[in-house]
């Protein structure tokens, strides 16, 4: 796995909508225009651990099916972590930067899709 599919494993992605690349390119796109992101961010600036534990775990299942291992990963990690309070730094480090990291891999892949 080179390092970029640790952020965005398009084959893997084009894999689960069989090849459809219009499909996929659409739900690329409806990721990038998501609210759970800001949703998230929101939540932990406000401390409240609960909404933002759910978030995470909506985050985890969203970048699961999209093929975003990274992201997915550190999703989960935090999602368990805010359920006791708040997250380990280093996690949410990893999460921000992977986050940063896939959102411009995605809008590249979008990019160059037919």
């Amino acid at each position: 796995m080179d390092n970029d599919s640790r952020y965005l494993d398009i084959e893997s992605a084009l894999n689960r909508v069989r090849g459809k690349s219009a499909l996929i390119k659409r739900l690329l796109t409806m990721f990038l225009q998501g609210k759970h992101f800001d949703e998230f961010e929101a939540a932990l600036e406000e401390c409240d651990f609960e909404k933002a534990s759910e978030v995470a775990h909506a985050i985890k299942g969203e970048t699961a099916n999209l093929s975003m291992p990274l992201l997915s990963e550190t999703a989960g990690s935090l999602m368990v972590q805010l359920r006791n309070g708040p997250p380990d730094s280093d996690t949410l480090e990893t999460y921000r930067e992977a986050l940063q990291r896939t959102l411009e891999l995605v809008q590249v892949a979008i990019d160059t899709m037919e």
